[in-house]
């Protein structure tokens, strides 16, 4: 009898294991399914001891475990000591990916040529003036620091990625790009497994992941800034903008070979191809077809959060059309 007891005593055990790593495995930031304490702590105590890992020293704002957003963010974010299914964003990564679709950052507060610039001291989303003013009257792009919540809702929002704007993080626009339906676990972030997409027409219901980079990058796109004269004669690459009605292809671009395009062999393609957005696309399928219909868009030549090369580019860009330009022009 006593040894029936310690049976069942070890075969609860290893459920309640079971069950914990599986809590564990799936910490993610979806409407519905948040858990709370991975991010708060309940009672605001002056020292943190949570079994998550929180930061001691508190209370912090909002009741966080962790000092400030960005802090919180890469508790999960980065390296991989505790054995979570989220995704390292953050210097070389820990989970095995072969490539991250989003790429990946430096570490916070180190000047970074490559990506953007993160840092716990990034103003917050409520100061909207500090939030602008990094840039405008007196600031730059080299210099400019973000963090995570700018782009991300930490708490779901049913978007691609939990996109959203910094600008407007209240904004419900859906944003979308396809993932690989097949994909499971970690491999749903690499960049194999990721289409985009965009609207047919400038459709206000909906938008592709690039038009969060106009929020800051807003001279970068639209036929007002690649085409200011509306003679086809670009004064910066067109990339596709369905918030200003700007749908630039291949098929139908300045000096490109579009049989090179789809042929997808030979000249430039040593990198792979290059990301590309399939307007009106609602499935993985769809958004992967290679037509000169295709358009180029923001992440056909940068990585969001950055890379090994030069303003997150995908390649090594040194001097010369550099091989991601061979693709479309083919020159």
């Amino acid at each position: 009898m006593k040894n029936v007891k310690v049976i069942i005593v070890v075969f609860f055990i290893a459920i309640l294991m079971t069950l914990t790593q599986a809590v564990y495995a799936s910490y993610h930031n979806s409407p519905g399914s948040l858990i709370c304490s991975d991010c708060h702590t309940m009672h605001n105590s002056q020292e943190n001891t949570t079994p998550e890992g929180g930061e001691a020293g508190g209370p912090w704002e909002n009741m966080l475990i962790s000092s400030n957003p960005l802090m919180l963010c890469l508790s999960c974010h980065d390296d991989n000591s505790r054995g979570l299914q989220a995704p390292d964003v953050v210097g070389n990564d820990s989970r095995g990916l072969t490539e991250r679709a989003g790429g990946k950052f430096a570490d916070p507060e180190v000047k970074n040529p490559n990506g953007h610039n993160i840092s716990a001291f990034a103003p917050g989303l409520n100061d909207s003036s500090a939030l602008c003013l990094q840039c405008h009257f007196g600031g730059s792009f080299t210099d400019a620091v973000v963090t995570c919540i700018y782009c991300h809702d930490p708490h779901g929002n049913n978007n691609y990625r939990n996109l959203r704007w910094a600008t407007n993080p209240d904004d419900s626009t859906v944003i979308t790009a396809l993932v690989n339906p097949s994909a499971e676990g970690l491999a749903v972030y690499e960049r194999a497994n990721v289409r985009y997409n965009a609207p047919s027409s400038q459709n206000s219901s909906w938008r592709e992941v690039t038009n969060i980079c106009v929020d800051c990058h807003h001279v970068f796109s639209g036929k007002d800034y690649t085409d200011p004269n509306g003679d086809g004669i670009y004064t910066k690459h067109p990339v596709l903008d369905s918030g200003r009605d700007a749908f630039p292809t291949i098929g139908t671009g300045a000096d490109t070979d579009v049989n090179h395009w789809i042929e997808g062999s030979g000249e430039g393609f040593s990198i792979g191809r290059l990301p590309f957005i399939v307007r009106g696309a609602t499935t993985y399928a769809e958004a992967g077809v290679v037509s000169g219909d295709d358009s180029p868009f923001c992440l056909t030549c940068h990585k969001a959060h950055g890379s090994d090369n030069r303003y997150g580019l995908r390649w090594a860009y040194t001097g010369g059309t550099g091989e991601g330009c061979q693709q479309c022009h083919n020159e």
